[in-house]
């Protein structure tokens, strides 16, 4: 029998309480999961190497009665299974780039309206807890590009495509803590392209706990008569807290290092449009986080606007770790769209059928990165709380030269990563860090078939 922790368990966690109107279509979602786990190469025809198994895939993805709302709250209930009192849920954007050259699929514009790019944009969220391990994802959104952006529209009368789902995600996300996790508290996270007046007065609106990067400065809520005041003046005025320390990966060819900031916060009110020439008040803390001592390009320098309250050091420094932690997301867009699963490689033309396939690419990431993560911060942890017995098996016949370790061993979970990773292509501290999420699954997608091996000569 398969450990608890086998594809097809993590399969039947993630999406075996999903609502698609019949058992079957339930089963085969989840059989389609574990076996993209196992190996996904982005299209349909490279995933499914049975002919029997390809076109149920395909039967399943065109299948109007199976909407991929249903798939991906299925995916969000699984991330708020994990979840534990509090969390972080960061949320970013990105677009799914494919190939359209005779304009038949049912995508639309991305980038430059110019250069005439096909895709879909993608709204997308990871859920994490206070230690910064993944959970898995909470909700995401798709949408096209039909027409250009009309730039002459006043900002009152209508809301930017982005910011309106950022609105409606965040309200998705809230409705599923509510219903399934009443106790888990959502801090969200995001960066400065949300710095938006409308999403703000739904943050106020709907009580939501938020950290956000501000765009720049801003005039800050003035009552009539009273001089207005900028929001970068005013953190320049503030006290300062002390020093704080946020460590910065690498990236761009950049070493990983650790940032000495110098910390301000203060208490700001907001002024948030609502008409032509009305005004609302919101009132945030703003924390201002500017990087001394390093020379290097870009450095640190940070002004964010966080509904949490700051008086001290102590809370300043949980609202930079918080923010820094929005890094994970940029992880999560590499491992779903160029690393290892490589969806934008999809040639499906419908777009509800697309959204389907894209999700449950974007499970099969997010539990690479969970893997990646576990094996940097709990190396000692027991391998078999994320693998089962038969793969953990495999590994260790695969790698048998690299470790004196034998079927039937428990290894770390460190090591049994590591081990994986090594068969993904990681060429150890030469590649510049420890094991990513592409490499990971890479080395998966080789397990895989070995594990199945294993399974079937035991089951005899």
């Amino acid at each position: 029998m398969l450990d608890t922790h086998s594809l097809h368990t993590w399969a039947h966690e993630t999406f075996g309480h999903a609502d698609l109107g019949h058992r079957r279509r339930t089963h085969r979602l989840v059989a389609m999961a574990a076996r993209l786990a196992s190996g996904p190469a982005g299209t349909v025809t490279a995933t499914f190497d049975d002919s029997g198994e390809r076109e149920g895939a395909f039967r399943w993805l065109a299948n109007s009665n199976v909407s991929s709302s249903a798939v991906i709250e299925a995916l969000g209930v699984a991330a708020f299974s994990r979840a534990r009192e509090r969390v972080y849920c960061v949320v970013d954007g990105t677009s799914l780039s494919v190939t359209d050259e005779t304009g038949c699929r049912d995508v639309g514009c991305v980038g430059a309206w110019r250069r005439g790019a096909r895709g879909l944009y993608a709204l997308t969220s990871v859920l994490l807890d206070e230690a910064g391990a993944p959970l898995g994802v909470p909700g995401v959104r798709f949408w096209a590009r039909t027409k250009p952006t009309l730039r002459r529209v006043k900002p009152h009368k209508t809301l930017e495509s982005e910011t309106r789902h950022t609105i409606e995600l965040l309200h998705e996300i809230e409705l599923r803590c509510a219903t399934h996790a009443p106790d888990v508290r959502v801090h969200y996270l995001l960066d400065r392209g949300f710095d938006a007046w409308a999403l703000f007065r739904a943050v106020r609106d709907e009580s939501l706990s938020l950290t956000m990067r501000a765009r720049g400065d801003r005039h800050l809520f003035a009552l009539k008569g009273h001089k207005r005041r900028s929001l970068r003046a005013v953190l320049a005025r503030a006290s300062k807290l002390g020093e704080s320390f946020v460590e910065v990966p690498a990236r761009h060819g950049r070493a990983e290092r650790l940032a000495v900031l110098e910390v301000r916060a203060v208490r700001v009110t907001l002024s948030l449009m609502v008409g032509a020439k009305r005004r609302e008040p919101f009132e945030m803390t703003a924390v201002c986080a500017k990087e001394i001592g390093y020379r290097g390009p870009d450095p640190l320098h940070w002004m964010l606007l966080t509904t949490e309250s700051v008086d001290s050091l102590d809370h300043a420094q949980r609202a930079l770790d918080g923010y820094a932690l929005r890094w994970r997301i940029e992880e999560l867009h590499r491992a779903w769209k160029t690393g290892w699963c490589s969806v934008e490689k999809t040639q499906l033309r419908g777009r509800d059928a697309l959204c389907k396939w894209a999700t449950l690419h974007l499970a099969v990431a997010s539990r690479a990165i969970r893997l990646s993560h576990r094996a940097r911060t709990e190396p000692d942890a027991p391998a078999a709380e994320e693998f089962a017995r038969e793969e953990i098996d495999a590994i260790l016949l695969w790698q048998k030269k690299r470790t004196k370790l034998r079927p039937g061993d428990t290894p770390a979970l460190g090591e049994i990563v590591h081990l994986v990773a090594l068969l993904g292509g990681y060429t150890g501290k030469s590649s510049g860090g420890p094991p990513g999420p592409t490499v990971i699954g890479r080395g998966l997608e080789k397990v895989a078939v070995a594990a199945e091996t294993i399974r079937m000569m035991r089951a005899k």
